[in-house]
Parts: structure tokens; sequence; C-alpha cells
């Protein structure tokens, strides 16, 4: 499986998930090249709205 995974001890009540502020599973979060949240609720990568997210963040660059 392509991207990262993470694992997290403690499930819903971890770290990474409340960071990540994961309420579901699987959760798609995209992140910038900073490491700031762009989306803690991105589309799936196979989706056509990803398209649109992604070009809307290019342009700031």
């Amino acid at each position: 499986m392509e991207g990262i995974q993470i694992h997290a001890d403690g499930a819903w009540s971890s770290d990474v998930a409340k960071a990540y502020q994961v309420k579901s599973i699987p959760t798609f979060v995209m992140i910038d090249a900073k490491g700031n949240i762009i989306s803690p609720y991105a589309p799936k990568p196979s989706s056509k709205e990803i398209r649109t997210l992604i070009e809307e963040n290019l342009k700031g660059l």
C-alpha cells in the first residue's frame, strides 16, 4: 500500500488520532510540504474531488 501508514496505540484516544482528528477509518489527511494540515478529511486518492483540492493548494506556491 502506498502512502504513509500510521498505527496508533490507544485507538481513538491516541495522540495520533487526536492530532490528526481521525473520526473514521480509513481517514485521508492532506498535509503540505511544511507539515501543515490542509484537510483533515481529504477525499480518497482515487476520487475526482482530490484533483480540485490539490490544484487549489498548488495555486499558493
